[in-house]
């Protein structure tokens, strides 16, 4: 597995060294020397997939995670939230 990186033109070092990483990061290069590093016992293998099987089973149960919410619906909660004051305050004045 290599992983080469053209320099371009008038591009500096520390751009290419950025992009060298990038490239090593997205070809799993250093996950795959961490996991050579020391042998593996094929018992242990198989106690690390059977833990990796089971962290997607529960990572696919919990579903899609609820992304940032747009300005319209920030607006739309704080709006809310003002209104459930407004209301929690008009509830503590004493009546007549």
């Amino acid at each position: 597995m290599s992983t080469k990186v053209v320099a371009r033109d008038n591009e500096s070092i520390d751009r290419l060294i950025a992009r060298f990483k990038r490239a090593v990061n997205h070809d799993g290069v250093l996950k795959e020397l961490r996991k050579r590093e020391r042998f593996e016992k094929p018992s242990e293998k198989k106690r690390r997939k059977a833990k990796e099987r089971m962290k997607n089973i529960r990572r696919a149960l919990r579903g899609p995670q609820e992304q940032d919410p747009s300005p319209t619906q920030a607006q739309e909660r704080q709006e809310r939230q003002e209104r459930s004051q407004r209301t929690q305050r008009t509830d503590q004045r004493p009546r007549r």
